[in-house]
Order: C-alpha cells, then structure tokens, then sequence
C-alpha cells in the first residue's frame, strides 16, 4: 500500500466514528430534552394543584402555563 492509499483508508474511517459520534450525541440530547418536558409538564401539574388549593378564593386559578424555560448554575428556574 501507497501512503495515498493508507491516508484515504484513515480519512475514510476517520468520517466514519465523526459521524457516529455526532448521531449519538444527537440521539442523547434528545433523550436529555425528553426527560426535561416530562419534568417541567410534572411541575406544571403539581403547581396547579396547590394554587388550586392554596388561593384565598377557591377556583380563581384553572391552569398554569410556562412560557420560559431557564437552566441556572444552581438548578432549574421557571419564569
């Protein structure tokens, strides 16, 4: 074998871990965001319930809804 041909080969299996390494990165990220919107749909859940409970007038407060998300150093904020 030529050098030519030895850096091909290496070019070659080179492309091949870079693009299986971006798919599971992808595939992980994903699984990462999955688990976070079970998280915050969990939160929303159980912040309704205790404003339902927990105002001065009963049944003033149907739902709540995020409409940001934040990750902070010291954990997850909501706003």
């Amino acid at each position: 074998m030529t050098k030519k041909h030895v850096f091909i080969i290496i070019g070659v299996i080179l492309c091949i871990c870079i693009v299986a390494t971006v798919i599971y990165l992808k595939v992980k990220h994903d699984e990462k965001e999955k688990q976070k919107a079970l998280y915050y749909k969990e939160q929303q859940e159980r912040i309704t319930l205790y404003l339902k409970h927990n105002t001065k007038e009963p049944n003033t407060i149907k739902t709540v809804h995020f409409t940001k998300f934040k990750d902070r150093t010291y954990g997850r904020c909501r706003n």
